[in-house]
């Protein structure tokens, strides 16, 4: 008896595994997309609580409810997370708001909502300087940024880790330096392996944003204790790879305080525990051209070969001239 329950847990965990794996940022989005236009809101409030309870992952890390949100709050014109959304902003306003209507007690709607008002104030406020941005567009971002946070704000308790992360997006847009901490703080403790709030964290205490100068690579030094562990580990390359996203390799290793020994390895830890997806690798042979380590940037290229992320490397030119240093003798 005790062999067949731990076949059946073998099974299970396998079963459990493959699904993890084939689940995709666009199979997600899909999927919760059409749950809404159905008017499917009790399915809806049970896929996220499946995804949370299940731990349900991409390949890499990534948790599937943080891409669950993404998708209900992006539209046409405002992609989030990677899922490009076809329905136009005024129908995912409707729908979700809909969804709320119907089921007032719905944590899962109003998070939703948070995520897409918070999108929605984001795309507004365009990606210019904050010098050049006319009043009329400031305010435009703030009744928004209002709008996400009164959403947010009536959820007492929660136990779905993107709440902090999109309640630290609007303390961002808001300027709410230490209520920014708090929820980090909060959701950390909670959820330390929701891998996404040391990506955002990692972004936020840049002198441009919230941090001062160090403040970056006493950071990501820290994650090290604080989640400490194989979490810390893994935590370390997520950071890595959205700061990889704002300084390039050029200035990645210069600017921030990171290690490309302790990148390399927490790569690995995260190659074990989760797998690596293609644009994981991209990430990881870019992070490698930048410590120029020609044989770990060949190991990473050969798992990915001619599939470039432009996500990554922005340019195919930057690529093919990394692909040219990479395989030179």
């Amino acid at each position: 008896m005790r062999h067949f329950l731990g076949v059946v847990v073998m099974i299970l965990g396998s079963v459990l595994l493959a699904t993890a794996q084939a689940l995709t940022v666009k199979e997600i989005g899909a999927e919760a997309e059409r749950m809404l236009q159905e008017g499917r809101f009790k399915e809806l409030d049970r896929q996220a609580s499946d995804y949370i309870r299940q731990d349900l992952r991409l390949p890499g890390g990534n948790a599937a409810v943080y891409h669950f949100y993404g998708a209900l709050g992006s539209f046409a014109g405002g992609s989030a997370y990677g899922y490009e959304s076809k329905m136009s902003r005024a129908q995912k306003d409707e729908l979700l708001t809909r969804w709320l209507a119907t089921f007032p007690s719905s944590v899962s709607a109003r998070i939703a909502l948070g995520e897409f008002w918070s999108n929605d104030a984001w795309v507004t406020r365009g990606y210019a300087y904050s010098r050049d941005i006319p009043e009329t567009t400031w305010k435009a971002f703030q009744w928004r940024m209002n709008q996400a946070r009164t959403y947010l704000d009536a959820v007492k308790a929660t136990d779905d880790p993107h709440f902090y992360f999109v309640r630290i997006d609007v303390a961002k847009g808001m300027g709410e330096r230490a209520l920014m901490d708090s929820l980090y703080a909060s959701g950390q403790k909670r959820f330390p392996s929701y891998y996404h709030y040391y990506s955002q964290r990692a972004l936020l205490l840049q002198p441009k944003w919230f941090g001062a100068p160090g403040a970056v690579a006493q950071y990501v030094k820290s994650l090290h204790a604080q989640p400490g562990g194989v979490e810390g580990q893994v935590a370390y390359s997520f950071a890595s790879a959205s700061l990889l996203g704002v300084y390039g390799s050029r200035d990645v290793l210069k600017d921030t305080g990171l290690s490309w020994p302790l990148v390399k390895e927490a790569y690995a830890v995260r190659q074990k525990r989760y797998g690596l997806r293609n644009k994981d690798w991209n990430t990881l042979c870019n992070l490698a051209l930048a410590a120029a380590d020609r044989p770990a940037a060949k190991e990473a290229l050969a798992q990915f070969g001619t599939e470039w992320d432009p996500a990554v490397w922005r340019d195919r030119k930057y690529f093919d001239s990394a692909v040219e240093w990479i395989q030179r003798q």
